[in-house]
Parts: C-alpha cells; sequence; structure tokens
C-alpha cells in the first residue's frame, strides 16, 4: 500500500515555472519513469524503500546525450536524495544498477527555447538584427548585446518573449546610430525562472563608411526641447558642429575635436532657449554646410 501511494507522489508544478522534478526510488520502479523536461531543469530522486544505484553513464543499458554528465548515485537510508541537474538536451535512458533492466526510465529534453534562424544585416550607421523560434518554454524574453575590437560586449535593449508558444515566432531588433566598424552580436535568452542561454551570431557585421561629408536636417523639426542632427564624415575630421541665432550669436558647441570616419549623432537640448529660428553649421575639414530649424515653445 505505501509503494501504491508513493506512486502519485511525483509533482512538476502546475506552476510553469518550477524546475524541479521530483522523483520517488522505490522497490522495484522509479515513479515517474516517463519524463519530458528543460535544459536547466533539476532532477530530484527520492529514496523511499530497498537499495538501489540510480545510474546513467552509458553503461549497462544506460544511454545519455553526447556531452551531458553522467551519475551514478547509491540510494539507501543514508543517502535518501540525489539530485541531477540537466545541462544537455536529448534522450536520456536511466537504470537502477542492481535492478535493471525492470527498474528504469527515460528522460527526453530539449531546449527552453529552440532557435531556428538568427541574422544580421547592416545599413550606413545602423544594423537591423532578425531571429526566429521554433517553440519557447518559460521565455521571458532576449537581451541583445554587441561587441568590437574596442569593447567588451555590452547590453543594448531587451525584447519580450512569448512565453510558452509551440508555434514560430519571428523577432527583429534594430542597434542605431552605428559608427563604422565590424561587431559581433548575440542574444541573451533568459527564462522566467533566471537560467539563461547564448546564441552568437555565426559571422560579424561589417558596417560601412560614408562616401562622401553631409550634414542631415535635423529631426524633429520645428522641435521642443530637443532634437537630433545627424552627419557623415567619410575620413576621420577635426569637427566643430554649433548652433547660433539669428543675429549669429553662438549658442551651444556640440562638437568641437576630432570625428572617426562614420555616421554620427548628436542630441541638441534646447531647454534654455527662447522660442525662434536658429541654425547649425559642421565645418569637418574643408567641409562647411549649414541648416536651419525652429524651436517652438
Amino acid at each position: 500500500m505505501k509503494s501504491t501511494l508513493l506512486l502519485f507522489l511525483f509533482l512538476l508544478s502546475s506552476n510553469a515555472y518550477c524546475t524541479i522534478i521530483n522523483i520517488t526510488v522505490n522497490t522495484r520502479f522509479f515513479a515517474p519513469n516517463s519524463i519530458n523536461g528543460t535544459v536547466g531543469d533539476t532532477l530530484n530522486f527520492q529514496w523511499v524503500e530497498g537499495f538501489h544505484t540510480t545510474t546513467c553513464d552509458g553503461t549497462n543499458g544506460s544511454t545519455l546525450p553526447p556531452g551531458a554528465n553522467p551519475w551514478d548515485s547509491p540510494m539507501d537510508a543514508t543517502t535518501p536524495n540525489f539530485m541531477y541537474i540537466i545541462n544537455v538536451p536529448g534522450s536520456y535512458h536511466f537504470i537502477c544498477l542492481f535492478h535493471a533492466p525492470l527498474m528504469s526510465g527515460d528522460l527526453n529534453v530539449v531546449l527552453p527555447v529552440e532557435l531556428v534562424s538568427f541574422s544580421a544585416s547592416a545599413g550606413i550607421n545602423h544594423v537591423r538584427l532578425n531571429w526566429t523560434t521554433n517553440y519557447e518554454i518559460n521565455n521571458a524574453g532576449f537581451d541583445i548585446e554587441r561587441k568590437s575590437a574596442a569593447e567588451t560586449w555590452r547590453s543594448l535593449g531587451n525584447v519580450s518573449g512569448h512565453g510558452n508558444t509551440k508555434i514560430p515566432i519571428n523577432y527583429t531588433f534594430t542597434d542605431n546610430n552605428v559608427t563604422a566598424g565590424s561587431y559581433g552580436y548575440r542574444l541573451k535568452q533568459l527564462d522566467f525562472n533566471g537560467k539563461y542561454k547564448y546564441y552568437y551570431l555565426a559571422y560579424e557585421v561589417i558596417v560601412g563608411i560614408p562616401e562622401k561629408f553631409s550634414l542631415s536636417q535635423n529631426f524633429p523639426n520645428p522641435f521642443n526641447p530637443s532634437t537630433k542632427i545627424n552627419f557623415d564624415l567619410p575620413v576621420s575630421s577635426i569637427v566643430r558642429l554649433e548652433v547660433f541665432d539669428i543675429e549669429g550669436k553662438t549658442k551651444a558647441v556640440l562638437i568641437d575635436g576630432i570625428i572617426n570616419a562614420g555616421s554620427h549623432s548628436v542630441e541638441l537640448n534646447s531647454s534654455t532657449f527662447t522660442s525662434g529660428v536658429y541654425f547649425y553649421r559642421i565645418k569637418a575639414g574643408e567641409f562647411t554646410s549649414t541648416k536651419r530649424m525652429v524651436l517652438l515653445k
């Protein structure tokens, strides 16, 4: 009667974020003996009676996927618990060394998120990332990270996941205001329980250098109180970017120094300005350009 009741002690919590899978070790059987899990879950073997050795090391009929950690643990009154963290997806067949093949079990493990594609396309000053998941389990979302030869990995933003879904989901993220150079990208997939996995873009992304000097119209325009000014440099240059009023009086110097080749963006905050018409001018080497903008408060 005791063994029969304990058959029902297995609990995979109705909470979708539970990562503990309890397995009772009885006289001649594991309960349950057919289990589905995800990478990062923990098997918790709980001894009830008898003397056993729960084994999954590729011997005596047990099998585990390549790269998985093997286990071979005695189970008795002095060692009533054994915990195993699942680190590799695939099919596992575990046994009791003394009572196999009758006393055995099967574990099927999948990744919390299956990524079927991850690609990038580069513009003059931006990179667009696209990725697709085939299914998602407990997926909170993705942190997007970037690195270059001059910097370590740094976070750019986050895209929310779809939790649990069995249908393909397409995602996109745009990294704006990227200077010319070569970059690596990766996704940090986050579970609701705090676990994570990295997915790396298989190639480096090259952001090109503009072909000519240019100064773009500020946006938005009219504006209040801030606006962005973009400009392109085909070569590294000494740049001076300043704002002046209709009387020619300088109101702000936004840049005054050496700037690398590439596409750049600078923000003007005009909270101390009065409403009216203003001009901004760039000098880069022999290139000069001036444009008009309007502040409306």
